[in-house]
């Protein structure tokens, strides 16, 4: 991932134990704003994705997008919102 070719990234894994998932988010969802010019932020992602841990890698994609778009309330938005989830069973 990236535009750049002369940077240089780093590689490392991670053991995902049962229930554990992985969440990668551009920053359009972060920096979406409400209609008063208010961002969502990452402490609202994170307070969202730790209360809602326990459900299906399918229902928190489609959950955090609902969330978002409460949040932003028809504000228009000028950047992509874009997310994947990786869930171990």
């Amino acid at each position: 991932m990236g535009i750049q070719e002369d940077l240089i990234y780093q590689q490392d894994s991670i053991a995902l134990g049962a229930g554990d998932a992985l969440f990668y988010y551009t920053d359009g969802l972060t920096e979406a704003f409400d209609i008063d010019r208010n961002q969502f932020t990452d402490e609202r992602l994170i307070d969202y994705l730790l209360t809602n841990r326990d459900r299906s890698a399918h229902a928190l994609a489609e959950n955090v997008f609902a969330f978002v778009d409460m949040f932003t309330a028809g504000a228009p938005q000028s950047d992509d919102i874009t997310s994947l989830v990786i869930k171990r069973f």
